[in-house]
């Protein structure tokens, strides 16, 4: 088996396996009753999707893996010492790797001139990482500004352990989705800022990842 064939199964795995790690971590890890497991578990996540996510890439495979790898580091190294320092620092490098990841996917996708299953998975996983991305940007924000949200105060007490990423997830993709219930909204001007960030993003992402499948798709479709 030559070298491109095997970066296209490459490619097909990590791409499948990055959508299977994401509903697990959005959907079910947040279940678990336990913080610590939840945590651990959480952070057992991350690791896996940072390697599933390089191998998930046409290009730039060894770059990408590297940004995973530090970031890898750093997430399991605050987690066992539980540096305030170290956990800021370990958010920041997850935050910029799931932003490399969008940008890459949203490039592939760009590129393409097929749309197949892996484009559709592709787009999928872009969303819900760029989803996951300000996950962390708001759990940033809640640790370094008091009361920026009104979140229950068992969350705002344990922002800088990370029990309550859950928490910032469901928050985050209500406000992506523009579905807005209420119970937790932004009080200081940062917070509102990013909010206004995350739902035009979350509008912007999908009405340019749909005019880009749609056109795709109708210039391969054939004239009558």
């Amino acid at each position: 088996m030559n070298t491109v064939l095997l970066d296209k199964l490459s490619e097909k795995i990590g791409n499948t396996a990055v959508l299977i790690l994401l509903l697990f971590t959005l959907f079910v890890v947040p279940l678990i009753p336990d913080p610590d497991l939840r945590q651990t578990v959480f952070s057992a996540m991350f690791t896996i999707i940072f390697f599933m996510g390089a191998l998930a890439m046409e290009k730039y495979k060894r770059p990408i893996l590297a940004v995973a790898v530090i970031a890898l580091i750093i997430e399991w190294i605050s987690f066992v010492l539980q540096l305030p320092i170290l956990e800021l620092l370990s958010q920041a490098t997850n935050l910029i790797f799931f932003l490399i990841i969008v940008a890459r996917f949203i490039l592939q996708i760009a590129k393409t001139r097929e749309v197949d299953v892996k484009v559709i998975i592709e787009s999928i996983n872009g969303y819900l990482l760029l989803g996951l991305a300000y996950a962390i940007l708001v759990a940033i924000v809640m640790r370094n500004i008091d009361h920026a949200y009104n979140f229950p105060e068992a969350v705002r007490l344990n922002s800088e352990r990370g029990f309550y990423l859950h928490e910032y997830i469901y928050y985050t993709f209500i406000t992506f989705t523009t579905l807005g219930y209420g119970d937790v909204v932004p009080l200081k001007p940062i917070a509102k800022s990013l909010s206004l960030l995350i739902s035009i993003s979350g509008q912007i992402y999908i009405a340019i990842i749909i005019a880009m499948l749609v056109g795709k798709y109708a210039s391969k479709t054939p004239q009558s």
